[in-house]
């Protein structure tokens, strides 16, 4: 009977061991999938950054390139003026 109930106490033991390994590897795998969900929102995040500062590139570049245009625009008309002027 003393052995019977060592042996249950063994088991016991065994149980809770095994149940205590099981949480602890939940918790671990938790812990990695929220890392993983972090790391996606970071990647996410850089990306949109890169994304509006293309984009903010892109929009300086058009008004220097519109900037030029007008510029270039008032030139030729200018001479066209002064042309008429002289004629």
């Amino acid at each position: 009977n003393l052995q019977e109930k060592r042996r249950q106490q063994r088991r016991r033991h065994q149980d809770i061991k095994e149940s205590n390994e099981q949480v602890q590897r939940h918790r671990e795998m938790m812990h990695q999938q929220d890392q993983q969900a972090d790391q996606k929102v970071r990647d996410f995040q850089n990306a949109k950054m890169k994304r509006e500062a293309e984009f903010e590139e892109q929009q300086n570049r058009l008004k220097r390139e519109k900037a030029i245009e007008v510029a270039r625009l008032q030139a030729l008309q200018e001479r066209s003026h002064d042309h008429k002027a002289e004629q």
